[in-house]
């Protein structure tokens, strides 16, 4: 089955990239962003002749605030992600709530690696401020709207592909398109070229394992949709067509 793969929200440094995947009979959108982008992710839709009622399932790469906070607008649809991280999250979520935000300890069942990153303790203190006020629990949606990718089938044409290391469980989907395969990163590709520094988001869980499946997500031979950047074609160049013909 191949699919048209459609930008609702365009990856930037604050908000990902949320994506739109339709064939005849069937909506579904890929990572909704935050809540402050509500407005943003349902004009989107209307622009292509839907409303949120019309999506039968959402997917999401990881449930970080960024990529999941509309989840609960698709009142219509089923909800799937990795089960493991959508605990992760949750229980991290609860711990930045409530530790001393100058106490970077208090996240290292998290982030074992917390004091050896480039994360200085006041950008850290900076960001768990801005998670507490940006993350609602009630914005992923009712867990009973949720299955899981570990027991769940995907639509045909639809593969999720384990990227681990910006967080645990993350996954990445890879589309049949119309023209060519289309791989949607989330944060297993933050921008193209690798840049970090460029995005306000976590450290990578696992560097090394992120970087590997960075590395792995670069050579993919199809169009690449990063977590925080605009979509770009990675093909052969004598199979790559104009971007103008893009959706």
């Amino acid at each position: 089955m191949e699919w048209n793969v459609i930008t609702l929200m365009e990856g930037h440094l604050l908000g990902a990239s949320s994506i739109l995947v339709t064939h005849s009979s069937q909506a579904i959108v890929i990572d909704t962003g935050m809540a402050n982008q509500r407005n943003s992710l349902l004009n989107a839709l209307k622009q292509n002749g839907l409303d949120a009622g019309d999506v039968s399932l959402v997917l999401n790469t990881h449930m970080h605030v960024d990529h999941s906070n509309n989840n609960c607008v698709f009142h219509n649809a089923r909800i799937i992600t990795s089960r493991r991280n959508f605990e992760w999250t949750l229980a991290l979520q609860d711990r930045l709530d409530t530790m001393n935000e100058h106490n970077l300890d208090e996240i290292m069942e998290f982030y074992p690696d917390i004091h050896s990153i480039d994360f200085t303790p006041k950008i850290a203190t900076k960001f768990i401020k801005m998670e507490r006020t940006l993350w609602k629990t009630e914005n992923i949606g009712a867990v009973d709207r949720y299955d899981w990718l570990e027991t769940s089938k995907l639509p045909e044409g639809i593969t999720a592909v384990p990227t681990p290391g910006h967080v645990p469980d993350h996954v990445s989907f890879v589309i049949d398109g119309t023209d060519h395969q289309v791989l949607i990163a989330g944060d297993a590709l933050i921008v193209r070229g690798g840049d970090e520094s460029k995005v306000l988001t976590f450290p990578p869980q696992q560097r090394d394992l992120f970087e590997s499946n960075r590395d792995w997500v670069s050579t993919f031979a199809g169009e690449i949709i990063p977590g925080h950047d605009a979509r770009f074609l990675n093909l052969p160049i004598e199979d790559q067509m104009p971007l103008s013909a893009l959706s």
